[in-house]
């Protein structure tokens, strides 16, 4: 898709639907575009769009394993819509956050600067709540098990047992902010990349650093 050349059209966030052959783009002026992947030549893939807070960038978007829920990042909140793909039947709902992630039942975790906690996408209430001192938080990620949690502040990790809420130890090794870090499908290791330029990847359980790519 073309979006054209001028700055304020810059796509900066992309999710693709789970089971349909549709994905959604982000713009750093905050327009979000969905589109269409397998469109024929001249049917056009851009099915529809929207903005979300005018000016500001989208940071991440992401969707519902069932694809109902989608949730966009943008200015120190989370904003999530459900019955996205028909723009004149959604709802949406807003909660304050950094990052988020939806688990396999469906729910909503959200990463503020001081805690995650975790919302029924249905009530936007907190239904579960994490405290993490020391860190501002920046990110998330859970296990493909959901028993592992990362959190992210500046150069650091923090591992939890999300069930039992527990710290589980901490990771540094990044000599810039840390940007994303992700579970690989077996939940045995987990990546991290930094504003270093550097991609880690660390043994999830003892914490040991395995690898670097420059």
């Amino acid at each position: 898709i073309n979006n054209g050349g001028r700055r304020d059209n810059e796509f900066t966030a992309v999710a693709v639907h789970p089971r349909k052959p549709i994905c959604v783009l982000g713009s750093v002026a905050s327009r979000v575009t969905i589109v269409q992947l397998n469109a024929g030549r001249g049917r056009g893939g851009q099915l529809a769009n929207f903005d979300v807070k005018l000016g500001k960038p989208i940071e991440q978007i992401t969707m519902s394993r069932d694809g109902r829920w989608l949730a966009i990042a943008v200015d120190g909140e989370i904003e999530y819509r459900s019955e996205w793909e028909n723009v004149l039947q959604e709802q949406s709902f807003r909660v304050p956050g950094q990052r988020c992630l939806f688990t396999q039942d469906h729910q909503l975790l959200v990463a503020s600067s001081a805690d995650v906690k975790r919302y029924d996408p249905q009530t936007a209430m907190p239904t579960e709540t994490l405290e993490v001192a020391g860190l501002s938080l920046r990110g998330l990620a859970l296990s493909p098990d959901e028993k592992t949690l990362a959190v992210w502040g500046d150069k650091t990790i923090a591992l939890y047992s999300w069930p039992e809420k527990k710290e589980l130890g901490r990771i540094e090794g990044h000599s810039e902010p840390i940007t994303v870090a992700s579970f690989s499908p077996d939940g045995k290791m987990l990546a991290s990349a930094g504003a270093d330029r550097t991609i880690k990847l660390w043994n999830a359980q003892t914490r040991k650093l395995r690898a670097t790519l420059k």
